[in-house]
């Protein structure tokens, strides 16, 4: 499984700035799947969480790339792998930043990956 190919934020990004980070995101994760392709029949790609305390502009900006991500992970065969509904307006599973997982949070997330990859991989 793999995550974000690039850590990259897109915090106080302008609009060109941001439409340049999605395109090289984007080439990224086309990228990587072009060797994934010949390394594994299954792959899992994971979305980006949502963030507690993003405003309605940033939200949008993360479906995007959700979006975008759930598309092509379709159109080359990959698993995608969405979060949204779990983490969704759960302030509790992320530390005081905001921005990243807390224990309970994390336990979470590797719950789901553990379930998703199992079954992907038919354990």
């Amino acid at each position: 499984m793999v995550r974000n190919p690039k850590c990259r934020g897109t915090r106080k990004k302008s609009r060109k700035e941001f439409k340049s980070f999605k395109e090289d995101l984007f080439g990224d994760y086309q990228a990587l799947g072009r060797k994934l392709k010949y390394r594994s029949s299954r792959v899992i790609i994971s979305g980006l969480l949502p963030e507690p305390r993003a405003n309605w502009h940033r939200d949008k900006k993360i479906r995007e790339v959700n979006t975008w991500l759930r598309d092509w992970c379709g159109k080359e065969g990959f698993h995608f792998m969405g979060h949204w509904h779990q983490f969704w307006n759960r302030g509790d599973l992320y530390r005081w930043d905001g921005l990243h997982l807390n224990r309970s949070g994390t336990s979470v997330l590797a719950k789901r990956i553990n379930r998703v990859v199992s079954r992907t991989l038919n354990f």
